[in-house]
């Protein structure tokens, strides 16, 4: 018998748009707070849609474990989808089944090791550029550092040199994924044909995208890669049940989803771990003693990056506070129960690593910067700490996007101190990542 219903807490809205106009504003305060007051379930409205914030991690562990075939990516992934197709950030079902058995291999951690050279390369040439700019005027930090995980992505995934190309790519998939996350905060869709000057703007965004991705498809099936990027591993992948290998439509999909998906949350993440090194001196410091510890002038391979487990301590810290992937949603395919809270079918279920990360209840002084929650032999409850998701829908990217980050800060550390100009008003932007806005104005300092 099923135990009885439980009240679920509503976050309080007005009488035709819910809390519609509060979520578009700052969804990031409008569910901390609310999360804040009742710290199990909270129950929105976006005008005629509900909306479940899951905060319990018990809660969260039914949603993306045990009834996950019930918590569908659903309708907020659909507007994505027009922008990646059905690669594995956007598939459901059979598709994303066989999709994942498909390229898991190619982002484990032993596979990724044999990439840590390419990563090291492109970080060489931030190193060049901040040589430059040392000693000099402030800059904009956001653009450099997705520059830095778009030639990262582009050469590990699709094993080409996009530095002359990658601040126009840059700009259409940061273009095209405004469209997208303004597409998923509208109640009411335009259909795709309606001709208004955005929808044919992020068609040819798209078509654009397209041409690039299938072009360098045709060469690595013309030319072969000989298995040095993680596209021909895909290419020569093979269902273990059928044989299949992926057509070019899923191929393409795929690296859509890893460009677009990829990038921008590592470069988000990369500009928030040097905010908050910029004002800790004495996480800095450690930090720098660890790296001069470990690392020469030469770009580090697997086991030096694994000494350092200070710096990884300070990504994972800077990625509570900021996690670049702030929310997961989850679309219910029938009505279900949580413990008492009923779920209507269709509902839509918030998971959001933001708001948990910032609860007082699994992070004492959780505004406070503190690299040391994360010490070795430290327990860290179950989804209350969660940047890469969780469950079997966990990032098939988060290896390669730590890799990536962790090569980045160690090098960078190394030679430099990265500078906040004082007096800035940053804040986190909710988007498809979490971005600093307006600006992140540094200078940089060359180390002795």
């Amino acid at each position: 018998m099923s135990p009885p219903s439980r009240q679920t807490a509503r976050s309080p809205g007005t009488f035709f748009l819910g809390n519609l106009a509060g979520y578009r504003q700052d969804p990031l305060q409008l569910f901390l707070e609310s999360a804040l007051a009742s710290p199990d379930i909270v129950r929105f409205r976006m005008a005629h849609l509900p909306l479940f914030l899951v905060i319990e991690p018990r809660y969260i562990t039914h949603v993306l474990q045990e009834h996950q075939r019930n918590y569908v990516k659903g309708v907020s992934y659909e507007s994505l989808r027009r922008l990646l197709g059905d690669g594995l950030l956007t598939a459901e079902g059979d598709l994303w089944r066989r999709q994942r058995r498909l390229i898991q291999p190619a982002f484990l951690k032993e596979t990724l090791t044999g990439k840590l050279d390419i990563l090291a390369r492109c970080v060489e040439r931030v190193i060049a550029r901040f040589h430059e700019r040392a000693g000099g005027p402030p800059f904009d930090l956001v653009p450099e550092m997705m520059r830095l995980a778009f030639d990262a992505v582009g050469r590990t995934v699709l094993g080409i040199d996009i530095a002359h190309e990658a601040d126009d790519l840059e700009q259409m998939f940061a273009a095209a994924s405004q469209l997208v996350y303004e597409r998923m905060q509208s109640v009411v869709k335009l259909p795709e044909w309606w001709p208004i000057g955005r929808i044919r703007r992020f068609h040819w965004l798209r078509r654009q995208l397209d041409v690039l991705v299938v072009r360098v498809i045709e060469r690595h099936r013309h030319e072969g890669e000989g298995g040095r990027t993680l596209l021909s591993l895909l290419m020569a992948a093979r269902d273990p049940d059928t044989g299949q290998d992926m057509t070019d439509t899923q191929l393409r999909d795929e690296l859509l989803s890893f460009l677009g998906a990829g990038y921008e949350t590592t470069g988000d993440g990369l500009c928030w771990i040097f905010y908050l090194l910029s004002s800790a001196p004495e996480v800095q410091a450690r930090l720098e003693a660890e790296v001069d510890a470990h690392l020469g002038d030469e770009a580090p391979g697997a086991a030096e990056l694994a000494k350092l487990t200070y710096a990884g301590q300070v990504i994972d810290e800077s990625w509570r506070l900021y996690p670049p992937a702030w929310a997961f949603t989850r679309s219910a395919v029938a009505a279900d129960e949580i413990d008492g809270h009923e779920i209507p079918k269709h509902a839509i279920v918030v998971l959001s690593p933001y708001v948990n990360h910032h609860h007082p209840r699994f992070w004492p002084d959780p505004e406070r910067f503190d690299p040391d929650r994360f010490a070795p032999l430290r327990q860290i409850p179950g989804f209350a700490y969660f940047p890469f998701g969780g469950g079997p829908h966990m990032c098939v990217g988060k290896h390669l996007s730590l890799f990536e980050v962790k090569m980045a800060l160690a090098m960078l550390t190394r030679r430099f101190r990265v500078r906040l100009v004082p007096g800035q008003s940053i804040r986190p932007a909710p988007g498809i990542a979490l971005r600093p806005v307006p600006r992140m104005m540094v200078t940089i300092e060359a180390r002795s």
